[in-house]
């Protein structure tokens, strides 16, 4: 199996559990703004941890230079920012599967229209079909 597979089957799965543990902290509550700030301090506290760590025992890792701290740090704030939406989406307690396959629809469609108009990438009739089905189910 190839690494970028197994890479996103591992991603999945933390996914899903972070979605259970997020869906739980809605138990007695739907205060979505807690949870979103100790949600992103957890991943900045593991980011730092993650740097610390790299620093000692992978320093060839860590590659610093303009463009890439900017890009990253602008994703990191848009990032930030769904989060708050999605965490907020979460914490009305609609269907988790349902949340998902909507936001993952829109994210298909949106990515595919971003790398054609930026990244000059190709998009197929298969793939086309595809997006237009899972926004199709979606509806």
């Amino acid at each position: 199996m190839e690494s970028w597979f197994v890479s996103i089957l591992f991603g999945v799965l933390f996914f899903v559990s972070g979605q259970f543990f997020l869906r739980e902290s809605f138990d007695t509550d739907n205060n979505y703004f807690t949870t979103a700030i100790t949600f992103s301090l957890a991943i900045g506290a593991t980011s730092l941890l993650l740097l610390g760590i790299s620093h000692i025992y992978m320093p060839e890792l860590l590659v610093y230079n303009n463009s890439k701290l900017i890009n990253a740090a602008i994703a990191g704030l848009l990032f930030f920012i769904g989060n708050l939406f999605w965490i907020y989406t979460i914490s009305t307690k609609k269907s988790l599967g349902n949340i998902r396959v909507i936001m993952a629809g829109f994210e298909t469609f949106m990515l595919f229209l971003v790398g054609y108009l930026h990244f000059n990438e190709r998009i197929n009739r298969k793939q086309f079909l595809a997006a237009l089905l899972i926004l199709l189910g979606i509806y």
